[in-house]
């Protein structure tokens, strides 16, 4: 096929401005995989398949997870709780992400002046300062606010359930010894330490 026969190449919808713009195509990446991050807590039971739903409250001996949101909750025991994963931990990594990809902007100093004085630029490095700046530090703190918010109430819904875990754990570790006492299974040695030699005072010595 000759070159003016040779048809346009095709795009996908939005390939074109994520060429132009990297940073919008990231921000709104890393923006759509946080949101798609679920809002509720993943229990991986022993006994059967993970639990998804809502840490209502919890005590020493069980979890009680809200699956609809209607209020009403199944009681997991401890003995069938292998593992809790809290809602909110990838929106926050996603919002970290974008503000220190906004901080590592601010290191350039054209990217600085750029945005202190949009009308002032000083290089390329300076243009569209203000609306990078917008679209990684806004929804980067959106995202992080909203994850460590959903992350806190999971955490604190769960807080006597953990606690009596860490409790647990902690008390079948093999205690150690008092001061002075030797662990288990530690050589002891047998040897007879030697005598010294008596040495006579002076006195003794004139008596004799």
């Amino acid at each position: 096929m000759t070159l003016a026969g040779r048809r346009p190449r095709q795009y996908p919808p939005g390939a074109k401005n994520a060429r132009r713009d990297p940073i919008g195509a990231l921000a709104l990446a890393l923006l759509t995989a946080g949101t798609s991050c679920t809002t509720t807590a993943q229990v991986a039971r022993r006994s059967g398949p993970d639990e998804v739903g809502w840490i209502a409250r919890s005590d020493e001996g069980a979890l009680y997870i809200d699956e609809d949101g209607t209020g009403r909750t199944v009681r997991i025991a401890r003995e069938d709780v292998r593992d809790v994963d809290h809602p909110g931990n990838g929106l926050m990594v996603a919002g970290g992400i974008l503000l220190g990809l906004w901080g590592l902007l601010m290191i350039n100093t054209n990217f600085r002046h750029g945005l202190i004085d949009a009308g002032n630029l000083r290089g390329s490095d300076a243009a569209g300062g203000l609306p990078v700046t917008v679209g990684l530090v806004v929804p980067g703190a959106l995202m992080f606010s909203i994850g460590a918010l959903k992350y806190g109430q999971s955490k604190r819904a769960a807080a006597r359930f953990e606690d009596a875990t860490g409790r647990q754990q902690g008390s079948t570790d093999p205690a150690a010894p008092p001061p002075g006492v030797m662990p288990a299974g530690h050589p002891v040695s047998t040897a007879v330490p030697a005598e010294r030699p008596v040495i006579p005072s002076t006195s003794e010595a004139t008596q004799k």
